[in-house]
């Protein structure tokens, strides 16, 4: 329990620590120690049904159930929220590329006419880039 207790102490200075240096627009400042918190409380938790099947309330099938349904709930929240931490950094970068460029965004219709001349010029080779012309027999 010493040793839980320390690495509560160490994990919980990371937490502070983090919120002090990360600078206010960083994607999830808050959400990463939190989860570094609920963390530390999760394995308290562990100790707690640890003590109380040690002291004879529970038995041992019982103590087996919650340490499985902790298990997998706690595994798949935690790993919900870094999905969602890192899936929303990309997002982050993404958007900051694309303001960052001009990029034309309009579409434009192609018409009929120079469909077919475009099928005309590659019609000996029947494909683009290495790929076969879809749609390349409706045009003729």
């Amino acid at each position: 329990f010493a040793m839980y207790g320390w690495a509560s102490v160490v994990m919980a200075r990371w937490a502070v620590e983090f919120l002090k240096v990360a600078p206010r627009g960083v994607h999830t400042r808050r959400l990463r120690p939190a989860l570094c918190c609920g963390l530390i409380l999760v394995f308290g938790l562990y100790g707690v049904v640890f003590m109380w099947s040690l002291l004879g309330n529970m038995t041992s099938l019982e103590e087996q159930a919650c340490y499985t349904a902790m298990n997998v709930c706690v595994k798949l929240a935690m790993s919900m929220a870094y999905s969602g931490i890192r899936s929303g950094a990309y997002h982050e970068m993404l958007v900051g590329m694309l303001v960052n460029q001009q990029v034309p965004f309009q579409r434009t219709e192609v018409p009929r006419e120079n469909m077919e001349s475009f099928y005309n010029d590659h019609q000996e080779t029947g494909n683009l880039l290495g790929k076969p012309l879809l749609g390349a027999a409706a045009v003729v």
